[in-house]
């Protein structure tokens, strides 16, 4: 905390400023969101920005029940992916993730229970901050904010408090980050710990190789202090205990100090306790002030290298202010102890123990040698150099015993070492090596399948009569290689009823089946997972959390397998929730068989989809199918199969280009107001059909979608809001163009793209009338086409062929074949010399004067039909037989 910082929070605190009393919060009753009246809470838990309703800017209730529940007054909620709930066996408010108040423009929080003698607060960062700013609990110094107080964390990058924490509260205060900081990492406010006088136990421990506290520690407490950081110091400022009723320990290993005094114009350790014990590894205590809280007994002083080997002196009085230049300081009651010898006992490949026993090992420093006063008897057990290999004792070096278990006496400095030799015999060697994080490879024998990573250890074993790797619990980076040339193939079966699985990523090579499930709230794999693999893939997460990746991302990059599910339940929010995917990463998946990814209650893929050789493909989200592209990957899928991609409340592909080849039907559905179900580009190239629809109000692609059928065999085109209003906007009865939206027909300004386009292909060419129904009878014409359409889509070629040579035959020399209804009446009008019709033209859908006349004409002389009394429809398609069918009405052979 620098120093203008500490002195204003500290001026702030002794005047009151930032200390209000709580508001009466008697006769209060929950409403749920629609205001409709509830069972009252039994206690409530007020949130706000500010230390009272003065100073708060936003403030919230979190309402407790006789039951257990709670909910948040009025809907109105504080933090965004933070898990809230009552623990009924403790009465502890328990909020999982990192607190901050993003409404409010105040890097503060403070957190005040109505019922402080009864209900506790525990706050839980789960891997990152637990509070993201500075924290308050209580009206410090006035009123208690709860009972008993809980901040944790396990993150060597996050401290479990981005800022400072001043604290008031009845019963414990625990704050622990056993892998980093306890405070730090704030930009807007001071830090430091603060802990007022009414506090009971104080506990606060981290692990980082500088200091756990970023500024100061100041405690008043009826209990007992504990600061524990085995890496480093306790705070970059100063440590001041100014009242406590126990005993205070303090423990580091920094050759700074346990204190680095950085920014403050004290310049020593102040406590005032009952006792005080101090011990830093890694230098010295440094200058230390201390009053005692006894003030009826005699104290006495240790200093020295540690418990056991210390120089004592009495006390005049009940004060000790000095600089100690040693490693170990404690201060007690009583009289000086006679001191003891002390002789070393250096072991190697074993532990000594003060009881026969064997429960409570001997004295030793960081080096791991033994400090045994003279004349003490300590049993001595020897210890195999590791637990994965086979290893024989052979006897002790230093000693002339010969059984692993001896009893010594310690009378001068002492040095064995127990002997041991590798057993070599010859195991059976099952084709499988396993490495967990950075250890080395362990090879699966049939020695060690029961136990892989080491005696007493059954958290993965292999069966070898099922062939199946099991592992059960929680793992570090994972990686399983199985050998190619194994006769019976390795199903690798991994879970966890409680958390992540891998910790991190996760290879696996050469197996057969691979199934990773459990239950977790971060991810099965928080890492990337990268298999081959010759049959299926199942990863399935029942709990809330991801299947792939969590903090960062986890991709999936699969070859060779057969089926690939990859399910995950997700929690129930928005489809902005980052860390809210099945997979929090990319998908790249090569198998055979049919690909599965769901979401029950969030997004499925974060990053772009690529899936080649597959069957069939799904991918179904309650939120987003899939997040987007990036810059060097596109999505794309080739597969054999159907194609469904469903988003329930958001699109399909948020952003980005999309590229489908090789499929047989697709179907491709979200609900967007804003955006399209495809965020960006289309190419859809298959042979059966295509739907794509937008639930919502938007379109079903937002910049372009381009339609190709393969094999080509004819398609026809609907457009509209939805399948019900939908209509023909497009058809090509040989398949051979390519459609295009948007295209001239659906200008963005004229003509939106739409919500609802299907594609349904043209099997077989539709089903033509036999010769007598041709004008002309068995005319050369008719008899040719039918011949032609006797098999069916098996001499589709021979129909387009054969259509193509009649019309070319009985048509004007140098006429294009109709396109459609409009044009071909206007060219047997024109053929037929152009004769006025005997009623005036009335079909309102057709504009030139021209065709209007050739229209009425046609339906006059019962060569052509009307589709209404008022409408002719000349755009409507005209297959080529039926424009034979139509010119030998109008033309017949004599």
């Amino acid at each position: 905390m620098k120093r203008w910082t500490r002195k204003l929070l500290a001026g702030l605190l002794s005047l009151g400023l930032l200390l209000q009393a709580a508001s009466p919060l008697s006769a209060l009753a929950a409403e749920d969101i629609s205001g409709a009246a509830q069972v009252a809470p039994v206690s409530l838990l007020i949130v706000r920005d500010g230390d009272s309703d003065n100073y708060a800017t936003v403030k919230y209730t979190l309402n407790h029940y006789a039951d257990g529940r709670v909910s948040w007054e009025n809907g109105k909620k504080p933090f965004e992916g933070i898990d809230v709930k009552y623990d009924t066996a403790t009465s502890t408010f328990v909020f999982t993730g990192t607190l901050s108040l993003p409404e409010s423009e105040k890097p503060f929080v403070n957190l005040t229970c109505t019922d402080p003698k009864t209900d506790s607060i525990k706050l839980d960062g789960n891997g990152d901050n637990a509070v993201g700013a500075a924290l308050t609990v209580g009206f410090p110094s006035q009123t208690r904010g709860a009972k008993n107080i809980t901040i944790v964390t396990d993150s060597s990058s996050s401290a479990a408090i981005r800022g400072y924490a001043c604290l008031d509260c009845y019963g414990n205060v625990v704050i622990e980050n056993p892998s980093g900081k306890v405070t730090g990492g704030a930009t807007r406010t001071a830090e430091g710990v603060l802990v007022y006088g009414n506090a009971q136990n104080v506990t606060v421990t981290g692990d980082d190789s500088r200091f756990i506290i970023s500024g100061d520690f100041s405690v008043y407490s009826k209990g007992d202090v504990t600061l524990t950081n085995p890496s480093g110091a306790i705070t970059e400022s100063y440590i001041r205990v100014a009242e406590s009723a126990g005993d205070v320990k303090i423990e580091g290993s920094s050759s700074n100090g346990l204190a680095w005094l950085y920014g403050t114009t004290y310049d020593s350790t102040m406590i005032k306790a009952k006792t005080l014990t101090m011990k830093n590894n890694g230098g010295t205590v440094g200058k230390v002030v201390f009053t005692g809280a006894d003030t009826t007994s005699a104290y006495r002083v240790a200093v020295g290298e540690s418990e056991s080997s210390n120089t004592q002196t009495a006390l005049t009085d009940t004060n000790y202010s000095a600089t100690v230049d040693a490693k170990y300081l404690n201060i007690q009651t009583g009289t000086p102890e006679n001191t003891t010898v002390k002789h070393t006992l250096t072991l190697t490949n074993a532990k000594a123990y003060t009881d026969e026993n064997h429960t409570v090992e001997a004295d030793k420093n960081e080096a791991g040698i033994y400090s045994v006063a003279k004349g003490t008897k300590v049993y001595v057990v020897a210890e195999a150099p590791d637990n994965v290999s086979r290893w024989k004792f052979t006897g002790w070096e230093g000693s002339s015993e010969t059984s692993e278990n001896i009893t010594v006496t310690v009378n001068e400095n002492t040095t064995l070492t127990a002997k041991w030799e590798k057993v070599t015999d010859q195991a059976t060697n099952y084709g499988i090596t396993v490495t967990i994080g950075n250890n080395p490879p362990i090879e699966v024998t049939s020695e060690n399948c029961g136990h892989i990573l080491g005696v007493g250890n059954d958290k993965l074993t292999y069966d070898p009569d099922t062939h199946t790797l099991t592992g059960t619990g929680s793992f570090g980076k994972m990686k399983v290689e199985i050998t190619d040339d194994l006769e019976d193939k390795v199903d690798v079966v991994l879970s966890n009823a409680n958390g992540a699985v891998v910790n991190g990523s996760l290879t696996v090579t050469g197996a057969q089946d691979v199934k990773v499930t459990g239950v977790s709230s971060t991810a099965l794999i928080t890492g990337d997972a990268t298999i081959t693999c010759a049959g299926d893939i199942l990863m399935d997460n029942t709990g809330s959390g991801n299947v792939l990746g969590y903090g960062d991302h986890g991709n999936l990059d699969v070859q060779s397998a057969q089926n690939v599910t990859i399910h995950g339940e997700g929690r129930t929010g928005t489809d902005e929730d980052g860390n809210n995917y099945t997979i929090y990463g990319r998908a790249e998946i090569e198998c055979s068989g049919n690909v599965e990814i769901t979401s029950q209650n969030g997004g499925a893929v974060w990053d772009p989809v690529v899936i080649t050789k597959a069957a069939n493909v799904t991918i179904t989200a309650n939120q987003r199918a899939v997040w987007d592209s990036r810059s060097y990957l596109d999505s794309s899928i080739n597969c054999s199969g159907e194609v469904k991609i469903t988003s329930k409340n958001a699109a399909a592909l948020h952003d980005g280009k999309l590229t489908i080849t090789g499929a047989t039907d697709v179907t491709i559905s979200g609900k967007r107001d804003e955006g399209a179900t495809i965020g960006g580009d289309a190419e859809i190239t298959c042979s059966g059909d295509v739907v794509l629809e937008n639930k919502g109000t938007g379109a079903v692609v937002e910049s372009k979608l381009v339609y190709t059928q393969s094999p080509a065999k004819g398609y026809e085109v609907k457009t509209g809001k939805n399948a019900e209003s939908a209509t023909v906007a497009y058809t090509d009865e040989e398949g051979t163009t390519s459609y295009t939206v948007p295209n001239t027909e659906t200008n963005p300004e004229t003509n939106p793209v739409p919500s609802y386009i299907s594609i349904t292909a043209v099997g077989t060419p539709p089903v033509v009338p036999g010769d007598d129904d041709f004008t002309g009878g068995d005319s050369g014409a008719g008899g040719a086409v039918a011949a032609v359409l006797v098999g069916g889509a098996a001499v589709w070629g021979g129909y387009e062929i054969t259509t193509r040579v009649i019309l070319h035959n009985i048509l004007p020399e140098g006429a294009e074949i109709p396109a459609n209804r409009g044009q071909l009446a206007l060219l047997v009008w024109n053929t037929a010399g152009r004769p006025e019709p005997v009623n005036t033209p009335a079909f309102a859908d057709v504009a030139d004067a021209d065709t209007a006349k050739a229209a009425q004409w046609c339906v006059e002389q019962g060569i052509m039909d009307a589709k209404s009394e008022s409408t002719f429809k000349p755009e409507g398609w005209m297959p080529k037989f039926k424009t034979i069918e139509v010119w030998e009405r109008a033309f017949p052979k004599q």
